[in-house]
């Protein structure tokens, strides 16, 4: 199998391009002359976070959507037998009691979640005019090791980098509420769970979550259990990107599970500390 990835840099895009690798599948680059031959095509380049845009959506056209947009036909053109969008769920779903289904409308409260829905539909669209298979994939709060220390992304990072350096963590109003948190290695193993199997409908929309529910101060407990050591917080007023929801944003992968016969594997506690003891040796 030939793979084209859009982007092999990155967290998810160095984990993904590893395990293609490892199965013996050709992960190809955009500039790979045989490009044009990929069986499948996964796109994840995106080049913001909800804090790099917060507020500035001509800033969140500029970095992502555009750029996006702009490559997205000539992909298509080649007519790979799948696509995968790598879009996501905590920032497109509002928050709310239970589970959230694929089939809730969305609601995405920060300009980074405005410019992921706009890429579902520009993909949509793409997908159908190029008679294109498209599964749009909606991960929960990926992490785990090769996530890097980054200012305003990535709660587990950030929690470690306060304890390990003594700075205080911010803890804004929305950090009560309950999120599901997603290995890297279990959103791989999802991942190439679509890669190996046969697209039904012309679209196809999937949220991929672990199941594994925790707000900030649960995590932050982890992690003091972990390295023995205290975390210092503040408590903030008003909002931070889209982080001020009170309630939970929990999707519901029950319909993913079935298909594809899926599972997590890994544990908060477990994750945490293969997170931490990667971020030690970095």
């Amino acid at each position: 199998m030939k793979i084209l990835l859009d982007r092999p840099v990155g967290f998810i895009g160095r984990a993904l391009s590893k395990a293609i690798t490892k199965l013996g599948y050709d992960c190809l680059l955009p500039n790979d002359p045989n490009a044009h031959d990929a069986d499948a095509l996964i796109l994840l380049n995106w080049g913001s976070v909800p804090s790099s845009t917060a507020k500035n959506p001509p800033l969140e056209l500029s970095r992502s959507l555009a750029p996006f947009i702009e490559v997205l036909p000539g992909y298509l053109k080649q007519k790979p037998k799948q696509t995968i969008l790598v879009s996501s769920a905590g920032a497109l779903y509002g928050s709310g009691p239970g589970l959230i289904s694929e089939s809730t409308p969305l609601a995405p409260s920060s300009v980074y979640g405005a410019g992921k829905a706009a890429a579902e539909m520009f993909s949509r669209v793409c997908a159908q005019d190029y008679a294109c298979p498209l599964r749009i994939v909606r991960p929960s709060n990926v992490y785990g090791p090769g996530q890097a220390m980054r200012a305003g992304f990535g709660v587990i990072p950030s929690i470690y980098s306060a304890i390990t350096s003594g700075n205080v963590l911010p803890l804004w109003p929305g950090s009560l509420g309950r999120r599901d948190y997603l290995y890297i290695d279990d959103f791989v193993n999802a991942l190439i769970a679509v890669l190996q199997s046969v697209p039904g409908e012309p679209v196809d929309v999937f949220n991929i979550a672990s199941g594994v529910h925790a707000n900030v101060p649960e995590l932050i407990h982890i992690a003091e259990s972990t390295l023995g050591t205290s975390c210092a917080v503040q408590s903030m007023q008003g909002a931070s990107t889209d982080s001020s929801r009170l309630l939970d944003v929990l999707p519901d992968s029950s319909k993913f599970r079935a298909r594809f016969g899926w599972r997590a594997e890994t544990d908060i506690t477990s994750g945490i500390s293969k997170t931490f003891d990667a971020l030690r040796q970095q």
